[in-house]
């Protein structure tokens, strides 16, 4: 199968009636598609939204979305992605076959992504950047990761919090004079 990736808000670009345009242009390509396609929209709230909620002028792309979709296809399927269901309207929930919720990370969950961003981003990226091996310093100890852990857990970090977190940290470790970082006293 064939596979495409794409944003709701994607259609936000277009005027309402070139918005419904490329919701069938869309839909045509997917079923052009010899071996299938899956179709996969993250953030597909900001597209799909309640008509009680939805601007008025982009009922006419969720109606148009909703006619694609009316029956199961062979050609396509579709993946949604969202962390907010409960804002999508009801006739789309009626296409959902399946669903699956990913939680949280857990504590050892974000300390691992902790160390493998860190890694990643800090060690060998910024590193080689700056020209300059990371030498580390104090505010990374171990201890530290597991105490940081355990606060990003008990307040609702997600995955994508904590990689916005070591960037964020990245980006400080690059601007300091020395490529290291120390705590507060």
């Amino acid at each position: 199968m064939d596979f495409a990736i794409m944003s709701g808000s994607a259609f936000d670009q277009f005027k309402p009636g070139e918005a419904v345009t490329e919701v069938k242009n869309l839909f045509a390509w997917a079923n052009s598609r010899p071996r299938g396609m899956i179709i996969l929209i993250d953030e597909c709230e900001t597209f799909l939204e309640s008509r009680d909620t939805l601007n008025p002028k982009r009922i006419r792309v969720l109606n148009e979305f909703l006619a694609q979709t009316g029956s199961e296809s062979k050609k396509f399927m579709l993946v949604f992605a969202t962390n907010r269901p409960n804002v999508l309207d009801p006739a789309v929930l009626t296409r959902v076959v399946a669903s699956v919720d990913v939680p949280l990370p857990t504590e050892q969950e974000i300390y691992q992504l902790l160390q493998q961003f860190l890694k990643k981003y800090l060690y060998e990226e910024a590193a080689k950047s700056v020209g300059k091996k990371w030498e580390g310093g104090s505010a990374l100890s171990d201890n530290f990761l597991k105490r940081l852990s355990e606060l990003m857990a008990k307040n609702n970090f997600s995955g994508r919090d904590v990689t916005s977190f070591v960037i964020s940290v990245t980006s400080a470790a690059v601007a300091s004079k020395g490529f290291t970082l120390e705590k507060e006293p």
